[in-house]
């Protein structure tokens, strides 16, 4: 019978040990993201909207005018001027950016957006956006950065990182999906 209680005594002691690991590592892991105050970078909505209606208004409008004059016998259908991307994948792609970084000892990683287009099955070219990696390596990075954009030329040194792949698995509304 003492053997029995001190084997049950044993797992007890066993199963606190892993419960408590378990809660360590939880909060360890949920205090290791950043506060959103500190995200560089974000807008409102406001914002938002205010920066798509000069987009919509100018360049959207420039855009769309030159594919109906280019490509005048297909049906007119407005060129995307957004992209949805799976948070999910997002993530994956962001651990192997830093994974493939490590790998060739690339520092201050980053991603940039590019601007491109691609051919539809119309004919018809249509915007796209893709994600490249960069890296700034041996300088540091900038706190300088405000809520807003970085302005033109802020990102001097930031290299696109050769051998490691871009994204562009996104999708866009059909018609394009308007903000907000």
């Amino acid at each position: 019978m003492e053997a029995i209680s001190k084997t049950v005594l044993l797992i007890v002691i066993i199963v606190l040990i892993l419960v408590i690991l378990y809660l360590l590592f939880k909060k360890v892991k949920l205090s290791s993201v950043p506060p959103v105050e500190t995200i560089m970078g974000r807008i409102s909505v406001k914002e938002g909207i205010a920066k798509q209606k000069v987009y919509v208004d100018n360049q959207y409008e420039y855009i769309n005018s030159a594919l109906q004059k280019n490509y005048p016998t297909t049906p007119f259908v407005p060129d995307n001027r957004e992209a949805w991307f799976d948070l999910e994948n997002l993530k994956a792609y962001i651990v192997y950016v830093e994974r493939e970084s490590a790998k060739l000892g690339l520092k201050n990683l980053g991603l940039r957006v590019y601007s491109a287009a691609t051919f539809e099955a119309d004919g018809v070219p249509r915007s796209t956006y893709f994600f490249w990696p960069t890296n700034n390596n041996g300088i540091p990075k900038s706190t300088s950065h405000q809520k807003s954009a970085m302005p033109l030329g802020d990102d001097v040194g930031n290299s696109n990182s050769d051998g490691i792949d871009g994204l562009n698995y996104g999708g866009s509304g059909r018609p394009p999906a308007g903000f907000p």
